[in-house]
């Protein structure tokens, strides 16, 4: 059975624009960015239900590690950047171990 990509982004992808943030989603390039968010666990874990993304930018301020954790797991995820949190370099490594490119930003 086929995965309709779009099935499944469309309503993740339209949650994401009414909690302000916004995404970018074309042949070369899919990323989401909520840093201007206040998002939780719970809604890490909706987002990691996307579907081909490439990137996420999040405001980890109320993400837990495990939640993070979920981010950096989705299937061909190559970029999380993250602000706020405080993360432990060990943190970072573990993360580093689903997802190559971990940044964390200010």
């Amino acid at each position: 059975m086929s995965v309709n990509v779009n099935e499944i982004n469309d309503p993740i992808l339209d949650w994401v624009e009414k909690c302000g943030g916004g995404y970018v989603w074309e042949p070369e390039v899919f990323a989401v960015n909520v840093l201007d968010t206040s998002f939780d666990d719970e809604d890490a874990e909706r987002l990691s239900q996307l579907v081909e993304v490439q990137q996420i930018a999040v405001d980890a301020s109320r993400i837990s590690l495990a939640g993070l954790q979920k981010l950096a797991a989705i299937p061909g995820i190559s970029s999380l950047v993250i602000r706020g949190g405080r993360l432990a370099s060990s943190d970072v490594e573990l993360l580093r171990v689903s997802c190559r490119d971990v940044q964390i930003i200010e």
